[in-house]
């Protein structure tokens, strides 16, 4: 057992042993003292510190983790002591002739180099390197991606910069023409990746390396450092750039790409390697003496390169200025929306990840979320039962890794860097990769579930022959997920029966018919009254195969019946009369030919053909909504009247909290009634043709039941548009028109008795609108949780637009385009021939 001491290499931790830590000391403080008489000695010794670093880490392996007095004396056979050319320079200064001898030994240490990475001090295998010389490893300590172009590079005695190019120019190049090369390439990477086995120990190549030279720049330094990996004079690079950029401007794009892909050499190691030296004391200190004395004798530019660089010297100084003017304002910029973008993915992968636990935590029977959260007819509970479990699991987790990967990444905008780690990342690829698989496969398996139907039919009978009068009556339950359907038929028996159809799918028949039984129904008989569920219920451990439930009431013929009101929404096709569900429950009627019949019903009006003159072709007479108001009655808005004198308008704009009634008359008429004080604050003036009613001072702004309420009455001939907006009780009777819309935002309540060929609504807030009577087209788009009542507008065309929380009823007999987003609802009755839904979130779209 040995001590070991933690250390510290240019912010780099190391685990080393005591002995070998005393002699790195020694190496490191030899070093410092003969360095220290160069000008910038500290950045020297952190290069080579830096240097140490990056030998060190490459004796690290997941089965090493400590350095060894072995690896500290492997590191200084391979970078030289200073006392090894200390020797050389004394004995320069006294024979003159060391200069040779002074470079041989450097080419000795390079070959040490070269051989000693391959040494095992320990073993005394010296011939190691035999074990690497016929094999291509993947170089996990230079890897980028993978580790295969470090690892070619390696056995090619290559710069990976040049592999990692070729790929790279490679796919680009071969995905022009179509993209299927690009793809060979692609795969010829993957399969090398796969082939190859990994090796945490390769030896660094000793091979001249690409860098941009920062000592010698003109503008990024690109050409300085081609012509010296390519032994080239420096002038006869730039003026190969600025040809080809004149040519074609490939020459432009090039030095571009190369500018931003091949890193600049800045400090003293690197403007080794870019001069093909290996990492040496000795190495470093002639670096240092070449960078003393500038440039030789022979380095000076010709007057023709000076005037041909001229153009391009004045162009980089521009560039530099510019960049310097505009590097804060970009810095901010860059700043400010890395700072947004990572807000907001992090708000959305939390926002997901949330509901993705909440959804399992629903799954496990933690938490009842199914009230909340559905899939069409199908509670989510039941979906979690239904559905295999791995397939769940599978779910959950192709779900939450692109979550947590967004979430890192989100984390990673904020610190400036990617905190998730490679070694864990791969293997959560490949967990994401077989967790779609399965998924899929459970898709495939739950859908086989569904390929054969069955059903099978049970028959309920309940007595009637002793009662005169039968009350249908439905039970509301909580499943409100599910298919049930409702008609009616007449018999000549004296009971009353119920045929009840369960159907269902399954893997076959047999199977489907056993999933069909796992829904139950109630209804049962109390004296004359039949109460029967608006829906069927699932029943415990029951899974979703989409069960549906057909229910036929065969009823005594001329049997008297009364009928509640959500029962006559489900059977309103039934009737003799186009009532709403509210007006059906309140008459006696007789079942007769497989219909209701009312018996008490008052005599259809007839005035209507009477008074074709108060109507327009194709509509029925103006409703009458005397017995329907919503305001107040007169005597309750205060003893003071003001009346304004406007004309010729067709639109209203209103805003406030007050009352109106908008009537039809031959006359304009414009009145507002109230106290006296409140009255004060009722602005009304015309703009065009607009009337203006405004309320300046609203002391109770969103409440009906204000002390002080303000009606205001206006008769107009004719109207076009309708404006509301805060808290305002609105009522627009006795009106026939081609086009009419109505804009209401706020807590806008508004009855509306009129016909209007065209009429369009259009509200927001908490608005709620009441309709009667007829028309050819109705528009219909509410956000916000508005209510609008049209069951008793009957039109031929209706689309309805709803978002949010809104309700919707409406009277169509031909074509209704429908749209729900959220947990609105549209609910719609008459003989609607065509319909076209589009329901998103748990928005529904049915028939009452």
């Amino acid at each position: 057992m040995k001590k070991n001491i933690s250390i510290n290499l240019q912010g780099i931790i190391f685990h080393i042993e005591e002995d070998g830590y005393e002699q790195l000391s020694q190496y490191l403080t030899a070093i410092k003292t003969y360095f220290s008489a160069y000008e910038g000695h500290e950045e020297i010794t952190a290069d080579i510190e830096a240097r140490m670093a990056e030998l060190f880490l490459a004796k690290l392996s997941p089965t090493k983790q400590v350095i060894t007095a072995d690896d500290v004396q492997a590191l200084i056979t391979q970078m030289g002591s200073v006392k090894d050319f200390e020797v050389l320079e004394e004995a320069e200064a006294n024979t003159g002739y060391a200069n040779e001898q002074y470079h041989q030994q450097s080419a000795n240490y390079h070959h040490t180099s070269s051989f000693a990475d391959y040494s095992d001090s320990n073993t005394g295998n010296t011939n190691r390197q035999k074990n690497f010389s016929n094999r291509i490893f993947l170089d996990e300590k230079r890897k980028t991606i993978s580790g295969v172009a470090a690892g070619i590079a390696n056995y090619l005695n290559l710069d990976p910069l040049w592999i990692r190019l070729a790929f790279a120019l490679l796919t680009v190049l071969f995905a022009i023409p179509g993209g299927f090369p690009a793809g060979i390439i692609i795969l010829i990477y993957i399969l090398c990746w796969i082939a190859f086995p990994k090796n945490y120990d390769l030896p660094e190549t000793s091979t001249k390396k690409f860098f941009r030279n920062a000592y010698d720049k003109k503008l990024g330094g690109v050409a300085s450092g081609l012509a010296l990996f390519f032994g080239m004079d420096v002038t006869v690079m730039r003026l190969v750039f600025i040809v080809s950029a004149v040519l074609g401007g490939f020459g432009i794009l090039a030095y571009i790409i190369m500018w931003v892909i091949v890193p600049e050499a800045n400090s003293i190691t690197d403007q080794v390697q870019m001069a093909g030296n290996p990492v040496t004391l000795s190495s470093i200190e002639e670096m240092l003496k070449n960078n003393l004395r500038m440039e030789d004798e022979n380095g000076a530019e010709s007057k023709l390169a000076r005037i041909i660089l001229l153009p391009v010297r004045l162009l980089a100084q521009l560039v530099q200025f510019l960049a310097r003017a505009i590097k804060p304002l970009a810095n901010f910029t860059i700043t400010l929306i890395r700072i947004l973008a990572g807000t907001l993915l992090l708000f959305i992968s939390g926002i997901f990840i949330f509901a993705l636990l909440v959804l399992a935590a629903t799954a496990l029977g933690i938490i009842n979320g199914s009230e909340i959260i559905s899939f069409g007819d199908m509670p989510f509970s039941i979906f979690a039962r239904s559905f295999p479990e791995f397939g769940l699991i599978s779910i959950f987790v192709t779900l939450l890794i692109p979550l947590l990967f967004i979430f890192f990444l989100s984390l990673g905008l904020f610190l400036k860097r990617f905190s998730l780690r490679s070694t864990l990342g791969w293997p959560l690829l490949g967990i994401w990769v077989l967790s779609l698989f399965l998924m899929t496969l459970a898709i495939v398996d739950f859908m086989n579930d569904f390929k054969d139907e069955g059903e099978f039919t049970v028959e309920k009978t309940f007595t009637a022959a002793p009662y005169k009068t039968v009350l249908l009556k439905a039970r509301k339950n909580n499943e409100h997920w599910g298919k049930t359907s409702f008609a009616m038929e007449t018999y000549a028996g004296p009971d009353i029966k119920l045929i009840q159809t369960f159907k269902a799918n399954g893997l076959t028949e047999s199977e489907a018919v056993k999933n069909a039984g796992m829904i139950t129904y109630r209804s049962n008989q109390a004296d004359s009254v039949l109460t029967l569920d608006t829906n069927f219920r699932y029943k415990n451990n029951a899974i979703y195969r989409d069960q549906e439930l057909y229910l036929k009431l065969l009823l005594p013929e001329n049997k008297k019946i009364r009928i509640s009101e959500d029962l006559a929404e489900r059977l309103e096709d039934s009737f003799d009369r186009d009532f709403s569900g509210e007006e059906l429950s309140t008459y006696i009627w007789e079942a007769r030919n497989n219909q209701f019949v009312c018996l008490n019903c008052p005599a259809p009006d007839t005035s209507a053909a009477r008074n074709n003159e108060n109507t327009i072709a194709g509509q029925e007479q103006v409703p009458d909504l005397s017995t329907e108001s919503i305001l107040l009655n007169d005597e309750d808005y205060g003893d003071n009247t003001r009346s304004y004198n406007y004309n010729n308008f067709e639109k209203v704009k209103v805003s406030g909290a007050l009352h109106i009634s908008i009537r039809s008359g031959e006359q304009y008429a414009v009145q507002a009634r109230g106290n006296e004080d409140v009255l004060r604050d009722v602005e009304i003036n015309q703009d065009g043709s607009t009337l203006m009613i405004k309320q300046e001072n609203n002391k109770f702004p969103f409440s009906f039941d204000n002390p002080e309420p303000i009606l205001i009455t206006v008769t107009m001939p004719h109207i076009a548009d309708l404006d509301l907006a805060g808290a305002i009780k609105a009522e627009v009777t006795g009106f026939n028109t081609d086009d009419f819309n109505l804009d209401a935002s706020g807590a806008v309540e508004t009855l509306l008795g009129l016909n209007s060929r065209n009429l369009n609504i259009d509200e927001s807030g908490a608005c709620k609108t009441i309709l009667v009577g007829s028309g050819e087209n109705i528009t219909i788009d509410a956000t916000g949780a508005c209510q609008v009542q049209a069951q008793r507008y009957k039109v031929n065309e209706a689309k309805v637009d709803l978002s949010g929380a809104c309700k919707a009823r409406v009277f169509v007999e031909q074509q209704l385009n429908a749209s729900v987003a959220g947990p609105s609802q549209i609910t719609y009755r008459g003989g609607v021939t065509s319909i076209q839904k589009d329901e998103s979130g748990m928005g529904r779209i049915e028939r009452e």
